[in-house]
C-alpha cells in the first residue's frame, strides 16, 4: 500500500479539525457513533478557527448574560439578516441560531 491507500471502515469520517469538525465529531460520539475519525490536511488541529483565533459570537449566551452583556436578540437578528449574504441563509436557520445557541 502505498501512503495515500488504506482500508478502514468508520461510522462517521469528520473532514477537518476546526471548531465545526470537532463538534460534529464529539457530537456523532456522544449520540452514539461508536467508531468516529477526523482527519485533517495541516500538520496541526484546528483548521481554519485555529487561524482565527477560534472566536464564535453566541448573542444572548448564559456567559454573556453571567458577564452583565444585555445582548438584545431582535438586534442580533437585525445584524445578522444585514451581514450575512442576504438570501443565501434563510430567515429561519438565523431564528434557530439565535434560539439554540447555548
Amino acid at each position: 500500500m502505498s501512503e495515500n491507500d488504506w482500508d478502514r471502515e468508520v461510522d462517521v469520517l469528520v473532514v477537518g479539525t476546526g471548531n465545526g469538525g470537532l463538534t460534529a465529531a464529539v457530537c456523532n460520539w456522544e449520540m452514539g457513533s461508536k467508531d468516529v475519525l477526523i482527519i485533517e490536511k495541516q500538520d496541526k488541529v484546528g483548521g481554519t478557527s485555529a487561524m482565527s483565533g477560534g472566536g464564535i459570537w453566541i448573542p444572548n449566551s448564559h456567559y454573556a448574560q453571567e458577564a452583565g452583556a444585555e445582548d438584545s436578540l431582535d438586534d442580533a437578528k437585525r445584524y445578522l439578516i444585514n451581514t450575512l449574504f442576504g438570501e443565501d441563509v434563510p430567515e429561519d436557520m438565523i431564528d434557530t441560531y439565535l434560539e439554540k445557541s447555548p
